[in-house]
């Protein structure tokens, strides 16, 4: 138990939440702690699920204010909607999004999920 606790301590990033001085609150409001794509088995926060019928790694973030996705893995183009609001990583570097994701189906073990996730641009 412990060796897999501590396996869990050292694969796990804290990303510290501060109030940054010059920030807008609509700024503040849509932060992202932790954005990141990992093919490590050893931390159990990544995990495999299907974004719309296409298997991708997906990490797992409680702490995320929102759930982004990339432009790659939406299927219908036509249900994007508009958004508005200005997020960052947890670096403070800004994410360009494209618009948020009606009726997004995410299957995680068998169950399935209907989300609206914001789209970013695919990234390399």
């Amino acid at each position: 138990m412990d060796r897999e606790r501590n396996k869990l301590r050292k694969s796990v990033r804290i990303v510290k939440h501060t109030d940054g001085e010059g920030q807008t609150p609509k700024e503040n409001k849509d932060l992202l702690y932790c954005l990141t794509e990992s093919r490590s088995k050893a931390n159990p926060c990544f995990i495999k699920c299907k974004i719309n019928g296409k298997i991708r790694g997906c990490l797992l973030d409680t702490g995320a204010d929102v759930s982004p996705i990339y432009l790659k893995d939406v299927r219908q183009v036509d249900k994007l909607e508009r958004y508005a609001g200005l997020v960052r990583s947890a670096s403070g570097k800004p994410l360009r999004i494209v618009g948020r994701y009606r009726d997004c189906t995410i299957t995680i073990r068998n169950k399935q999920i209907v989300c609206n996730p914001l789209v970013m641009e695919n990234i390399g």
